[in-house]
C-alpha cells in the first residue's frame, strides 16, 4: 500500500504541470470557482476516520476492486490561479454495480456490494494544489436518471467548503441527469476519459484510464 500511494503522489505532482486541460487565469483575468452541486444524501457518516486515496485496495481483501480502473489527478487552486496546500479533498462514488456503501443505499441479493472496494477516499493537496486518487469509472445508475459521476468535498480554513462533482457526461447526458441539468456550467464538471498507457509515470495497469480534474475556491 505504501509503494501505492507513494506513486500516487508522485504522479499528481508530475500530472499537475500538464497544460492539456489545467485551469489557468489568464492575465489580469480570475478564473471562476468550481460549480456547486451539493453532497448528495450518499456523504460517507465515518468520512473522518482515516483513510487513503487509492479506493481500490482494502486491506485483508483477495485482490484488487472489480471495474475500469480510474487514476485522477489535478490541482486545488483559488480564483487568482494559486496553488491551494493543505485541501482536504474527500471522494466517494457508487462501485462497478451502481450502489453506494452508505446506510441509506438500497441494495438487494442480486447486486452485492464489492467487499475489495472502498467507496469513499480522501487526501490533502501538495503545496502546488496537486492531489490524485486511484479508483474505478463510475457507472450510471436509478434507470440511468444519474450518469457516471464521482462525488467531492474539498474543505480549507481559508476556502470554507465546496461540495461538487466530476462527471463524464456529453451535453445530452447533461440534460438528463436530474443534477447536472439544474447546475449552471455545469460542463465545467465533465472531463475526458484518457488511456492511462499515455502517462507511463503512472504506472498504471493495462486498460487502466486517468482524468484530469481542477478544483477552484473561492476565498472565504
Amino acid at each position: 500500500m505504501l509503494v501505492t500511494l507513494a506513486v500516487l503522489a508522485a504522479g499528481a505532482m508530475v500530472l499537475a504541470g500538464s497544460s492539456a486541460r489545467a485551469a489557468e487565469a489568464p492575465a489580469g483575468e480570475s478564473l471562476e470557482p468550481t460549480p456547486r452541486t451539493g453532497t448528495g444524501p450518499f456523504l460517507p457518516p465515518n468520512a473522518d476516520e482515516p483513510r487513503d486515496a487509492d479506493l481500490t485496495q482494502v486491506d485483508g481483501a483477495a485482490g484488487p476492486a472489480e471495474g475500469e480502473i480510474l487514476y485522477i489527478r489535478g490541482r486545488v487552486l483559488n480564483t487568482t490561479g494559486e496553488p491551494v496546500a493543505g485541501a482536504r479533498v474527500l471522494i466517494w462514488q457508487v462501485g462497478r454495480h451502481g450502489l453506494y456503501d452508505h446506510p441509506r443505499a438500497r441494495r438487494d441479493a442480486s447486486t452485492p456490494k464489492d467487499p475489495r472496494f472502498h467507496s469513499w477516499g480522501k487526501t490533502t493537496s501538495a503545496e502546488d494544489g496537486a492531489y490524485g486518487f486511484k479508483t474505478l469509472v463510475p457507472p450510471s445508475y436509478s434507470g440511468q436518471v444519474r450518469q457516471g459521476h464521482i462525488h467531492f468535498l474539498i474543505t480549507h480554513p481559508g476556502y470554507g467548503e465546496l461540495a461538487t462533482e466530476m462527471n463524464f457526461h456529453s451535453e445530452e447526458e447533461r440534460q438528463r441527469d436530474i443534477v447536472t441539468r439544474n447546475v449552471r456550467e455545469a460542463r465545467r464538471l465533465s472531463v475526458e476519459l484518457e488511456p492511462a498507457s499515455e502517462m507511463p509515470e503512472l504506472q498504471a495497469e493495462s486498460g487502466a484510464y486517468w482524468a484530469q480534474f481542477d478544483i477552484v475556491l473561492q476565498a472565504n
